[in-house]
């Protein structure tokens, strides 16, 4: 949080670009480039109340999402009946390395089943509004956002 905090105040942004402008020519480039990043840096964090709560709100879903998911009781049931639990790797290492055509379908059954969990515990919800959060921002859609962001 303190670091949130921190690159989320645009007056870092501010004391950043003000030491930038400020540099003299015999300044090393990497110090310039140094004060770059870090303005770029804290404009992807700074923020309006009104995104932040929006951040904050997408980034509680996301965390109950991925509570949700790791409790999933995830496996497969094997061709004699009973319930095998496995993790998402397992299920594919088995679905990759098994002899056995039944036990690679079952895996891959297995496998399938987090897509429509996912989707009934909120992810259509957070695509939404990772979404809200981008178009705020100013950008077409969250994909646009994160790479913009990542790529310049």
């Amino acid at each position: 949080a303190e670091m949130e905090d921190l690159l989320s105040d645009y007056a870092t942004v501010e004391k950043a670009e003000e030491l930038r402008k400020s540099l003299p020519d015999v300044a090393p480039a990497d110090l310039a480039k140094c004060l770059d990043i870090i303005a770029r840096t804290c404009k992807c964090y700074s923020t309006s109340p009104d995104i932040k709560e929006i951040r904050e709100a997408t980034s509680k879903k996301e965390s109950e999402l991925e509570m949700n998911r790791n409790r999933m009781d995830l496996g497969l049931t094997k061709p004699d009946g009973t319930f095998e639990s496995l993790s998402s790797v397992g299920l594919r290492n088995l679905m990759t390395t098994s002899k056995d055509e039944a036990t690679r379908k079952a895996a891959y059954e297995g496998l399938r089943t987090i897509g429509p969990f996912v989707c009934e515990n909120g992810f259509v919800d957070i695509i939404k509004m990772r979404n809200k959060l981008a178009k705020k921002l100013g950008f077409e859609d969250y994909y646009d956002y994160k790479v913009t962001n990542a790529e310049g």
